[in-house]
């Protein structure tokens, strides 16, 4: 209460860390120690879309609150899960994310990583079709336009969700957040 939309984290405000998962028993429990190691304090909430593996179990078994969900696609998975997270700070991360992604939280506004080397996931022409669209419909020129690691203040929490649908999220985001005259970094 009192505070400013926008402005800054402060350490007491609450963070919750988003993990979209779908399939990631192979992932899924490196990533959710690895995050609760990195933010003892945070809650990590796992929205299993509909895994047909153990990814659901195992995240458990790592310390993580698990919404099994039917498979809805990755942005309806995220929705899910936000609307479970208390109040305040989130981090949205890959189930299969390696690496520290600590300086995404404490952003004001929205902060996208962008990765020095990408392992996998040919995006080419999607990424390219993503920022062309997000150019397009905001004038924002996004460097990584599809990265699903980004870190969100209450205020941009408040102006993106719930999330479109499926695959397509992380550039909706993007686009409403510019719209709204929210800082994207």
């Amino acid at each position: 209460a009192g505070r400013r939309p926008g402005a800054a984290r402060r350490v007491t405000d609450p963070l919750t860390i988003l993990v979209a998962a779908r399939d990631e028993e192979a992932a899924i429990a490196e990533t959710v120690r690895s995050l609760r190691e990195e933010f003892p304090e945070a809650e990590v909430i796992v929205a299993d879309d509909g895994s047909r593996d153990q990814t659901a179990d195992l995240a458990e078994e790592a310390g993580a609150t698990v919404l099994r969900l039917r498979r809805r696609g990755k942005g309806e998975a995220l929705s899910a899960a936000e609307r479970a997270a208390p109040p305040g700070a989130l981090l949205l991360v890959d189930a299969e994310i390696r690496g520290d992604v600590r300086a995404l939280a404490g952003a004001n506004g929205i902060r996208v990583a962008r990765f020095t080397r990408r392992e996998g996931g040919g995006f080419g022409i999607v990424k390219d079709t993503a920022r062309a669209l997000i150019r397009l419909r905001s004038g924002f020129d996004a460097s990584e336009p599809l990265s699903g690691q980004r870190g969100l203040d209450p205020h941009a929490r408040s102006l993106v969700f719930p999330l479109a649908r499926g695959f397509g999220c992380e550039t909706r985001m993007t686009i409403d957040a510019v719209r709204a005259g929210v800082a994207v970094e």
